[in-house]
């Protein structure tokens, strides 16, 4: 029968995927088990995909150790208890969320593709759940079905082109990518000094994202304005800068 042990292949690369892992800095956001999969470089054999692989390494940093103690085997350098336990409640750990997808499987094993729950890692403490991060990713993406479709279209069109590394999209997502990544800590201080990822703000948040241009406020103070469009959010910032 085919090998689906992951083991044989990644044996060498454990220590380093495994330090990797444990280098990573504080992430605001949920990782996807896709993404970190790549991150780490996990490798795809014949018959098992990086799925198998990341189990795998959940389980060897948890016993200290990946393959047997009696024949082959390589320590990770970490030994975590309960560390592929959802939940665990040490700095990195996951969470299963959302409907199911499809994970391939092997090169060779096209049958040996898993349908599951994917698993969602924290690195440190995110800035808010996984059910508020994908709303708020759909947001931006053009992807909430309640977005007026040139609006949807608008924001579709600027992140294809944020990707594709274009300097003409419109300078909406590259120039805030820039600023914000070029003060990550301070984004993360102040979106949780104001309060940002608190469930109550998110209508309020959103109207304000499909803003477009100036508007007339008909001869009133923009803040009073502001007040009414946004109560809760304007609430917000008063408590603090108020």
């Amino acid at each position: 029968a085919p090998r689906r042990n992951p083991w044989p292949s990644i044996q060498k690369k454990v220590r380093p995927m495994v330090q990797s892992w444990m280098d990573m800095p504080t992430s605001p956001a949920w990782i996807h088990e896709k993404v970190l999969s790549h991150y780490l470089k996990m490798p795809r054999g014949d018959y098992f995909g990086q799925i198998h692989g990341l189990s795998a390494l959940l389980l060897g940093i948890e016993k200290g150790y990946l393959g047997s103690r009696k024949k082959n085997f390589e320590k990770t350098g970490y030994t975590i208890p309960n560390f592929s336990v959802e939940k665990n409640g040490h700095r990195i750990s996951y969470q299963k969320f959302g409907a199911k997808e499809i994970f391939v499987g092997g090169r060779k094993a096209n049958k040996n593709r898993v349908q599951q729950c994917p698993r969602w890692f924290r690195i440190g403490d995110p800035l808010c759940d996984i059910q508020t991060q994908k709303e708020l990713v759909d947001e931006l993406l053009g992807e909430n079905d309640k977005l007026p479709d040139d609006v949807k279209d608008r924001r579709q069109n600027y992140y294809k082109r944020f990707l594709q590394g274009d300097k003409n999209d419109g300078g909406f997502l590259r120039k805030w990518y820039d600023i914000l990544a070029a003060n990550a800590d301070d984004v993360v201080h102040w979106w949780q000094q104001l309060g940002l990822n608190r469930p109550c703000l998110k209508a309020d948040l959103q109207r304000l994202s499909r803003l477009q241009g100036k508007r007339l406020n008909a001869g009133q103070p923009p803040l009073l304005v502001f007040k009414k469009e946004h109560p809760i959010l304007f609430e917000c910032l008063h408590a603090v800068f108020g």
